[in-house]
Protein backbone atom coordinates (compact mmCIF):
# COMPACT_ATOMS: atom_id res chain seq x y z
CA UNK A 1 0.00 0.00 0.00
CA UNK A 2 1.45 3.35 -0.96
CA UNK A 3 1.68 6.24 1.49
CA UNK A 4 -1.08 8.24 -0.20
CA UNK A 5 -3.57 5.35 0.01
CA UNK A 6 -2.55 4.60 3.61
CA UNK A 7 -3.07 8.26 4.54
CA UNK A 8 -6.46 8.34 2.81
CA UNK A 9 -7.66 5.17 4.53
CA UNK A 10 -6.38 6.32 7.91
CA UNK A 11 -8.23 9.63 7.67
CA UNK A 12 -11.44 7.93 6.58
CA UNK A 13 -11.32 5.07 9.10
CA UNK A 14 -10.24 7.20 12.04
CA UNK A 15 -13.30 9.36 11.32
CA UNK A 16 -15.74 6.55 10.45
CA UNK A 17 -14.72 4.26 13.31
CA UNK A 18 -14.05 6.91 15.95
CA UNK A 19 -16.89 5.43 18.01
CA UNK A 20 -15.28 1.99 18.03
CA UNK A 21 -11.93 3.44 19.07
CA UNK A 22 -13.53 5.56 21.81
CA UNK A 23 -15.42 2.56 23.22
CA UNK A 24 -12.27 0.50 23.34
CA UNK A 25 -10.40 3.33 25.06
CA UNK A 26 -13.20 3.87 27.56
CA UNK A 27 -13.42 0.18 28.37
CA UNK A 28 -9.71 -0.39 28.85
CA UNK A 29 -8.61 2.87 30.49
CA UNK A 30 -9.58 5.05 33.39
CA UNK A 31 -10.55 8.62 32.48
CA UNK A 32 -7.04 9.97 33.14
CA UNK A 33 -5.46 7.52 30.68
CA UNK A 34 -8.04 7.47 27.86
CA UNK A 35 -6.34 10.08 25.71
CA UNK A 36 -3.05 8.17 25.95
CA UNK A 37 -4.73 4.92 24.94
CA UNK A 38 -6.60 6.65 22.11
CA UNK A 39 -3.27 7.87 20.73
CA UNK A 40 -1.93 4.31 20.91
CA UNK A 41 -5.03 3.00 19.13
CA UNK A 42 -4.65 5.52 16.32
CA UNK A 43 -0.94 4.79 15.96
CA UNK A 44 -1.65 1.04 15.83
CA UNK A 45 -4.33 1.58 13.22
CA UNK A 46 -1.90 3.61 11.09
CA UNK A 47 0.79 0.95 11.38
CA UNK A 48 -1.64 -1.89 10.65
CA UNK A 49 -3.23 -0.39 7.53
CA UNK A 50 -0.70 -1.91 5.09
CA UNK A 51 -1.71 -5.36 6.41
CA UNK A 52 -5.39 -4.86 5.48
CA UNK A 53 -6.25 -7.26 2.68
CA UNK A 54 -10.05 -6.78 2.55
CA UNK A 55 -10.58 -10.36 3.72
CA UNK A 56 -12.83 -8.94 6.45
CA UNK A 57 -14.85 -5.76 6.75
CA UNK A 58 -12.99 -2.59 7.68
CA UNK A 59 -14.86 -2.41 11.02
CA UNK A 60 -13.76 -5.96 11.88
CA UNK A 61 -10.19 -5.03 11.04
CA UNK A 62 -10.37 -1.85 13.15
CA UNK A 63 -11.83 -3.80 16.08
CA UNK A 64 -9.10 -6.41 15.85
CA UNK A 65 -6.34 -3.81 15.74
CA UNK A 66 -7.91 -1.76 18.55
CA UNK A 67 -8.54 -4.75 20.82
CA UNK A 68 -5.04 -6.12 20.31
CA UNK A 69 -3.52 -2.70 20.97
CA UNK A 70 -5.65 -2.16 24.09
CA UNK A 71 -4.70 -5.59 25.45
CA UNK A 72 -1.01 -4.83 24.93
CA UNK A 73 -1.43 -1.40 26.47
CA UNK A 74 -3.26 -2.90 29.47
CA UNK A 75 -0.39 -5.35 30.09
CA UNK A 76 2.11 -2.48 30.06
CA UNK A 77 -0.05 -0.52 32.52
CA UNK A 78 -0.18 -3.53 34.84
CA UNK A 79 3.60 -3.91 34.70
CA UNK A 80 4.00 -0.22 35.58
CA UNK A 81 1.52 -0.55 38.43
CA UNK A 82 3.34 -3.60 39.76
CA UNK A 83 6.57 -1.61 39.81
CA UNK A 84 5.27 1.75 40.94
CA UNK A 85 1.86 1.01 42.45
CA UNK A 86 2.91 2.37 45.82
CA UNK A 87 2.93 5.85 44.24
CA UNK A 88 -0.71 5.61 43.09
CA UNK A 89 -3.55 7.25 44.97
CA UNK A 90 -7.09 5.93 45.22
CA UNK A 91 -9.13 6.96 42.16
CA UNK A 92 -11.83 9.56 42.77
CA UNK A 93 -15.37 8.34 43.38
CA UNK A 94 -17.66 8.50 40.34
CA UNK A 95 -19.60 11.73 40.01
CA UNK A 96 -23.27 11.71 40.93
CA UNK A 97 -25.82 12.32 38.21
CA UNK A 98 -27.23 10.71 35.10
CA UNK A 99 -23.88 9.48 33.83
CA UNK A 100 -22.98 7.71 37.08
CA UNK A 101 -24.80 4.50 36.11
CA UNK A 102 -23.04 4.41 32.74
CA UNK A 103 -19.70 5.07 34.40
CA UNK A 104 -20.50 2.31 36.93
CA UNK A 105 -21.11 -0.07 34.02
CA UNK A 106 -17.82 0.90 32.36
CA UNK A 107 -16.10 0.48 35.71
CA UNK A 108 -17.58 -3.03 36.01
CA UNK A 109 -16.49 -3.78 32.44
CA UNK A 110 -12.94 -2.64 33.29
CA UNK A 111 -12.93 -5.24 36.09
CA UNK A 112 -13.45 -8.06 33.56
CA UNK A 113 -10.55 -9.99 32.10
CA UNK A 114 -9.03 -8.45 28.99
CA UNK A 115 -10.60 -11.01 26.67
CA UNK A 116 -14.05 -10.66 28.27
CA UNK A 117 -13.81 -6.87 28.06
CA UNK A 118 -13.09 -7.05 24.35
CA UNK A 119 -16.01 -9.44 23.90
CA UNK A 120 -18.40 -7.05 25.68
CA UNK A 121 -17.36 -4.21 23.39
CA UNK A 122 -18.07 -6.26 20.31
CA UNK A 123 -21.40 -7.41 21.73
CA UNK A 124 -22.51 -3.87 22.58
CA UNK A 125 -21.78 -2.83 19.01
CA UNK A 126 -23.89 -5.75 17.77
CA UNK A 127 -21.01 -7.36 15.92
CA UNK A 128 -22.16 -10.79 14.65
CA UNK A 129 -20.81 -13.84 16.52
CA UNK A 130 -18.99 -14.92 13.35
CA UNK A 131 -17.04 -11.65 13.26
CA UNK A 132 -16.44 -11.74 17.02
CA UNK A 133 -14.96 -15.20 16.63
CA UNK A 134 -12.68 -13.97 13.85
CA UNK A 135 -11.54 -10.89 15.79
CA UNK A 136 -10.88 -12.74 19.06
CA UNK A 137 -9.78 -16.12 17.70
CA UNK A 138 -12.59 -18.06 19.44
CA UNK A 139 -15.34 -20.34 18.18
CA UNK A 140 -18.85 -18.97 17.73
CA UNK A 141 -20.24 -21.37 20.34
CA UNK A 142 -17.59 -20.25 22.82
CA UNK A 143 -18.63 -16.65 22.17
CA UNK A 144 -22.22 -17.45 23.21
CA UNK A 145 -21.21 -19.27 26.39
CA UNK A 146 -18.80 -16.53 27.45
CA UNK A 147 -21.31 -13.76 26.76
CA UNK A 148 -23.92 -15.45 28.97
CA UNK A 149 -21.42 -15.71 31.82
CA UNK A 150 -20.30 -12.12 31.36
CA UNK A 151 -23.88 -10.81 31.34
CA UNK A 152 -24.54 -12.60 34.63
CA UNK A 153 -21.35 -11.23 36.18
CA UNK A 154 -22.09 -7.67 35.08
CA UNK A 155 -25.68 -7.86 36.31
CA UNK A 156 -24.47 -9.10 39.68
CA UNK A 157 -21.85 -6.36 39.82
CA UNK A 158 -24.37 -3.64 38.98
CA UNK A 159 -26.99 -4.84 41.48
CA UNK A 160 -24.53 -5.93 44.15
CA UNK A 161 -26.03 -9.41 44.22
CA UNK A 162 -24.21 -12.72 43.90
CA UNK A 163 -25.88 -15.90 42.79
Amino acid sequence: MNYSRQNELFRQWSRDYQGILAKVARSFAEAADRDDLMQELLLSLWNALPAFRAESSPSTFVYRVACNCALTWQRSVRRRQDRFGFLEHDPPAPAAGDSSRIEALYSAVRELSDADRALVLLYLDEVPYRDMAQILGLTESNIGVRLNRIRRRLAESMTGETK
